[in-house]
């Protein structure tokens, strides 16, 4: 059950399980607050909220974490809340006010009144914990359907697509273009290595724009003489979006601050080594040598990225191919739905504590 959105049937698997009902609500007031009558009603009803087993929310500071405390206070249900790193201490200063009026009135309620929170790593574990939340965390990242990206399309294509990358290498950014994502000190970075070598490649910025960042990344990319050699995309989805990630030889995650990067999955997936700062939260990518990880500043990407890009076609595939090997054993949704069951269980008092859970 969720909030209707522009995207959201296409979101369903279409090889979903028939006996699965996807439910989707419109919104009511404003679009931010994230408020629906319907759903609100619908998790009240008995039909709904009083036969389920478990409640599991997504997100923080919307009205949603308002039904959610309702639906568990009036049925006394098991329940989980995931985060999805809204308690990260640089996401909790945006909106800072939105969330403090939030936290007073519910979200502090609505969190110690969970059964369990879900971290998606160790560094979201702790931010938890620095927000005051005493109840028992259990850390289970994301996962993917690594199959999905088993057959990709010739990546020619985007360079047909953006005429820009013809007869050049790719370093690709794949996310929201937000000041949190790092595309800041990413352009100074390019600005350093690109200006004097590198001739060959080219950095693919693909995202939505928020806050009218896009604007201001394309204004300083002008600034600096950049134009010729980053090229602003657009959002990419689907088999554009495969596209992209067949022609990048490169991929790059700079951010200030993140919960969990499913495209760091999608690019190991797809065998592309990685640029990313510690900040993603993937620390065994530096471990298992998948690829870079350094500081969201332009003189660790720009030591960074001159490592990678001075590496041979060879050395990429082979940090490509450890990425794979590590998205395959760690983060397929086969491992990481095994761990979501065995808490569940555990929840409903099937079964003995799970090793990822950490006590209160």
């Amino acid at each position: 059950m969720g909030l209707e959105d522009p995207h959201d049937r296409k979101d369903w698997p279409a090889d979903r399980d028939p006996g699965m009902e996807v439910k989707t609500f419109p919104r009511t007031g404003p679009a931010k607050a994230a408020f629906s009558r319907g759903l609100h009603a619908a998790l009240l009803d008995r039909s709904v909220g009083g036969d389920a087993d478990v409640l599991h929310q997504h997100g923080l500071w919307t009205m949603l974490s308002h039904s959610v405390h309702r639906c568990r206070k009036r049925w006394r249900l098991p329940s989980v809340i995931t985060p999805h790193g809204m308690l990260d201490e640089p996401r909790l200063k945006v909106s800072k006010w939105k969330k403090r009026l939030f936290a007073l009135v519910w979200e502090r309620r609505n969190l110690r009144s969970a059964s369990c929170i879900h971290a998606l790593c160790d560094a979201e574990a702790e931010s938890i914990r620095r927000f005051g939340i005493d109840v028992p965390v259990f850390v289970i990242p994301n996962g993917i359907n690594v199959e999905d990206y088993a057959d990709l399309p010739d990546g020619t294509q985007f360079a047909r697509r953006f005429a820009g990358c013809k007869d050049r290498r790719v370093v690709l950014y794949l996310g929201r273009i937000h000041p949190l994502k790092g595309l800041s000190p990413l352009l100074d970075a390019w600005k350093r290595i690109a200006s004097k070598r590198h001739n060959d490649w080219i950095l693919a910025v693909a995202g939505i724009s928020q806050l009218g960042f896009e604007e201001e990344m394309k204004q300083k990319a002008l600034a600096t003489g950049l134009q010729d050699r980053v090229l602003f995309t657009g959002p990419l989805y689907g088999r554009a979006k495969l596209e992209a990630f067949s022609a990048a030889s490169v991929f790059v995650l700079p951010s200030f601050s993140e919960g969990f990067a499913i495209t760091v999955l999608e690019a190991m997936a797809c065998k592309i080594p990685l640029v990313i700062t510690r900040q993603c939260n993937f620390p065994r990518v530096a471990t298992e040598g998948a690829g870079w990880v350094g500081r969201p500043n332009a003189d660790s990407l720009a030591e960074l990225l001159d490592a990678a890009l001075s590496s041979s076609e060879w050395e990429l595939k082979m940090v490509g191919r450890r990425g794979y090997d590590l998205v395959r054993r760690e983060y397929a949704w086969e491992q990481v739905g095994r761990r979501m069951l065995d808490v569940y269980q555990w929840m409903l008092g099937g079964g003995s504590m799970p090793a990822c859970l950490r006590a209160a």
